[in-house]
């Protein structure tokens, strides 16, 4: 016969608060919101998953593509309270946009 133990596992399922926080627990977290519009659009969502570092995102081929990346971006993060606020970019026109 098996004894009863009163032991119980539990597992974190979100980061616990007053938790230092580090670049994984970031990456983590903003990797988990993006997979929520994973079957949305699978495509974008594995670009800024490649692209994405922290909170370093590289850009694409042209400004029109890289300023839609960047409007899709700060939407989506938007909904999970991320503000996507840092831009750097070598074009004027892309600058003058954003």
């Amino acid at each position: 016969m098996k004894e009863e133990s009163n032991i119980i596992p539990l597992r974190f399922t979100r980061v616990v608060f007053r938790v230092s926080s580090s670049q994984f627990l970031l990456n983590a977290t903003i990797a988990h919101h993006l997979d929520q519009y994973n079957e949305k659009d699978s495509e974008f969502i594995a670009k800024i998953k490649r692209a994405i570092y922290v909170d370093i995102s590289n850009g694409s081929k042209d400004d029109e593509t890289t300023f839609e990346l960047y409007e899709k971006s700060k939407r989506i993060l938007a909904k999970g309270r991320f503000n996507l606020r840092k831009v750097i970019t070598n074009s004027k026109s892309l600058h003058q946009q954003i």
